[in-house]
């Protein structure tokens, strides 16, 4: 069995994001989108207040590193194109 951790960090600068409330509905939706798709476990991790950033944490477990990396990867392509956010920094811990 093998875990893939990943910290993702978002910019939310471009976005209709104005108050602590529409981040929340962003991530919210995010979090609910992404965890059902993909079966991943996923949680806004750092910078609550702050609406110009957002940090998710997703984390895989599966048999093998390159289906792990394999989720995890379609997981940041889905978050990037559906919700239409820059990836800033990705962090991979297996």
């Amino acid at each position: 069995m093998l875990m893939c951790a990943v910290e993702v960090s978002l910019s939310l600068r471009d976005s209709q994001v104005h108050s602590l409330k529409d981040k929340r509905r962003i991530v919210s939706a995010i979090l609910a989108k992404t965890s059902q798709k993909f079966n991943v476990s996923i949680s806004e991790i750092a910078e609550h207040d702050n609406l110009n950033e957002l940090i998710l944490g997703i984390v895989n477990v599966s048999s093998s590193k390159r289906q792990s990396e394999q989720i995890i990867q379609r997981c940041l392509n889905f978050i990037e194109h559906q919700f239409n956010y820059d990836i800033i920094d990705v962090y991979y811990d297996i």
